[in-house]
């Protein structure tokens, strides 16, 4: 299994925060993006066990105030073979900080690993508590990983562009 760290900016289509937050880091909440991709011999049910489990972990945790998770759906094709997408919603980084080490969290992540191939996991601080998603509400996830060459003037163009989206793309909130 290997977990992905690296320099990287998640773009969520249409909430995407331009500068500044209202709130301090310490209190505000944060989003745990988990993506995972299972081995090629991981059965439907270890699969669903698995999804269930995660879905257990906000009645076990405190701190966590929220719980989406979906299948890959996306027509691009750049999934990159990950197949589930988890967000849980944690008041602060102070909980996030608490849930790994957590033993409910080690227990389902040690039953859990045998059969993901790979995981890839993305947090962000958000400027205000966030709202339970309505159901059938699609969620366009984007990653970038930018050159280390890339200066701040790019990086910041690229959010611009991002930022208006709304304005040109139908449906989009």
């Amino acid at each position: 299994m290997s977990i992905r760290r690296s320099r990287a900016t998640l773009l969520i289509v249409g909430f995407f925060c331009a500068a500044g937050w209202a709130l301090p880091a310490a209190a505000r909440p944060v989003h745990h993006v988990v993506l995972f991709k299972f081995k090629a011999d991981a059965s439907a049910r270890e699969i669903h066990d698995i999804v269930q489990g995660v879905g257990q972990l906000p009645s076990k945790i405190p701190g966590i105030t929220g719980y989406q998770w979906g299948r890959n759906n996306s027509p691009e094709g750049l999934d990159k073979g990950f197949t589930h997408a988890f967000v849980l919603s944690f008041e602060s980084a102070e909980a996030l900080a608490a849930y790994a080490p957590h033993p409910a969290h080690q227990e389902f992540a040690e039953s859990a690993l045998p059969r993901i191939e790979s995981v890839f996991v993305y947090d962000f601080l958000v400027d205000e508590a966030p709202e339970p998603a309505e159901p059938g509400r699609t969620h366009h996830l984007v990653f970038f990983k930018y050159k280390d060459s890339a200066s701040a003037e790019a990086v910041g163009k690229v959010r611009d562009e991002f930022l208006g989206l709304e304005k040109k793309i139908p449906g989009l909130l």
